[in-house]
């Protein structure tokens, strides 16, 4: 079974190292960063909105595994 970008987003807010990226110290503030960057009220929607899912994809996920890659 294929994880949810929902779950997904929710297990990056909880890296210190995600944090850094998003330019936040809590856990909650980054998913508010993920939130603003992929307009959406809730990072459910991540699972049903293409449009916010590939939002989460090019401005959030690929930079994170960019930075991060070694």
């Amino acid at each position: 079974m294929t994880q949810k970008i929902s779950q997904l987003s929710g297990q990056l807010c909880s890296r210190e190292d995600f944090r850094a990226f998003c330019g936040t110290t809590t856990a909650d503030e980054a998913a508010a960063f993920i939130r603003r960057v992929c307009r959406v009220q809730s990072r459910r929607e991540l699972d049903h909105n293409p449009e916010a899912r590939d939002r989460f994809h090019e401005l959030v996920r690929k930079p994170f595994a960019y930075r991060t890659a070694p």
